[in-house]
């Protein structure tokens, strides 16, 4: 089954990235991740979307539930 946000984070759990070159972690509630990122969106969409907070690097995180 093709994964997107609305499928797979229920209404307690977050969303997190972290990045691959500093190791910062980001958490996002449900509501913030579907604000910032949509329903639809596949782990790929938020990769390409997402940028480290701490050192700006771009597509290099790793996205879970």
């Amino acid at each position: 089954m093709f994964q997107n946000l609305r499928r797979v984070i229920g209404a307690c759990e977050t969303l997190k990235i972290r990045c691959e070159r500093c190791g910062h972690l980001r958490t996002w509630t449900r509501e913030q991740a579907f604000k910032l990122y949509g329903g639809d969106a596949t782990p790929h969409d938020i990769r390409e979307k997402s940028c480290c907070g701490a050192c700006r690097a771009r597509k290099h995180c790793v996205v879970w539930i």
